[in-house]
């Protein structure tokens, strides 16, 4: 996330908020993003509900992220995410 508002070209400075809820591989945790302009901090929150956690699993838990901003590149935006996303291989 952090090179993705530094350094890509996604317009970090543009970024007015960013908030969402992660699905960190083989992890049972939800993760909290929350984001003004550059700073960002992600801290673990209560478990997901039951039903295994290795990717996109059967219970419904996936990632969500919400950007405000303006003049923000979604197609910029949404490559740095997708390079984010794990394999279900790894």
């Amino acid at each position: 996330l952090g090179e993705m508002l530094w350094e890509g070209g996604a317009g970090g400075e543009d970024i007015f908020r960013m908030k969402g809820v992660l699905l960190i591989k083989d992890d049972p945790r939800r993760f909290v993003l929350q984001a003004v302009h550059t700073l960002f901090e992600v801290t673990p929150a209560q478990e997901w509900p039951a039903s295994g956690v290795a990717g996109a699993s059967s219970n419904g838990a996936r990632s969500k992220v919400v950007f405000i901003g303006r003049n923000l590149d979604r197609a910029a935006l949404q490559k740095g995410l997708s390079s984010c996303v794990a394999d279900a291989g790894q």
